[in-house]
């Protein structure tokens, strides 16, 4: 079954998901065996240890990842990232519905975006270590998307995803406000050994999946350390991501998204520009070094 592109996707950012199968495959890790056998044509019967041993070159993760999205090729993906580029958010197949009221205005700078991209990369980076023992072998967490959108949009998609798991609010303080997290529920069941099909939580797993989220939180904080002095606030878990208020309905966010090894495996972040602006100058400051690096 083909996976929904972003809210508004981005042609670099499906790009360096196809960096990330390639340095996977490059590695031999094990969970690149599947998504290249049923996405590759060439490679379709091939035994996982002969995936492994074969060349697999930029092209052929762009064309898995292509795949992956329900395109033949890697140009028609990219012909559709094109065309959407330019249109207003409205037009996305998620929110069809038209309203009468004003397009928000508060976007963030491309520098403050990047900026939050690197640092969430750094949270990745991050996870590549405190992931494994979790999930039995080596993880490769990349941020795949970022996007801006209205609260009320970031909640119709969040509702429209069949694989919206456990979340939670959460303040990076001394920032004042509130963000959202959300792990999908692939990842939920990975990390407590579950079945994803019959993801129900005792009081055990959820005592457990506690103990795993605040290693998480203690990552994020070191991502978000970078940038500025932060502690990771108020954090409490939720079976339904969709009702965390964060937000006016109106006000514009941050949707980001990070994935954590395969395809179903995503925690998204949900900042509302207004808690971000808070940081505005430390963001760029901060794009500048990494802009030199």
């Amino acid at each position: 079954m083909s996976k929904s592109l972003p809210l508004q996707p981005n042609l670099e950012h499906l790009k360096k998901q196809a960096k990330a199968l390639l340095k996977a495959h490059q590695q031999s890790q094990p969970e690149v065996i599947s998504r290249i056998k049923e996405h590759h044509p060439r490679l379709s019967n091939s035994s996982g240890s002969d995936i492994l041993r074969e060349e697999f070159s930029l092209q052929d993760a762009q064309l898995v990842i292509a795949r992956e999205y329900g395109f033949e090729s890697w140009p028609k993906l990219a012909e559709v990232v094109v065309m959407y580029k330019d249109l207003p958010f409205p037009t996305r197949e998620f929110f069809q519905a038209q309203t009468d009221e004003e397009e928000p205005s508060g976007k963030l700078s491309k520098d403050v975006l990047r900026a939050l991209e690197n640092m969430h990369d750094e949270f990745g980076k991050l996870l590549n270590a405190t992931l494994p023992p979790f999930l039995g072998g080596k993880v490769s967490a990349v941020t795949a998307y970022l996007d801006q959108a209205t609260y009320r949009e970031y909640i119709q998609y969040q509702k429209s995803r069949s694989d919206s798991g456990y979340g939670c609010i959460f303040t990076p303080a001394p920032l004042e406000g509130r963000a959202a997290v959300d792990c999908s529920r692939g990842l939920i069941a990975a990390l407590l050994d579950h079945s994803s099909e019959k993801l129900e939580l005792n009081q055990e797993d959820w005592t457990a999946l506690d103990a795993i989220c605040q290693r998480l939180w203690k990552d994020l904080r070191q991502a978000w350390s970078l940038v500025l002095p932060t502690e990771i606030e108020g954090t409490r878990l939720d079976s339904n991501p969709p009702s965390l208020e964060i937000a006016a309905p109106s006000d514009l966010v941050v949707v980001i998204g990070v994935q954590v090894s395969k395809p179903e495996w995503w925690i998204t972040f949900c900042y509302p520009n207004a808690l971000v602006k808070q940081a505005h100058s430390q963001l760029e400051e901060q794009q500048q070094i990494w802009s030199q690096m």
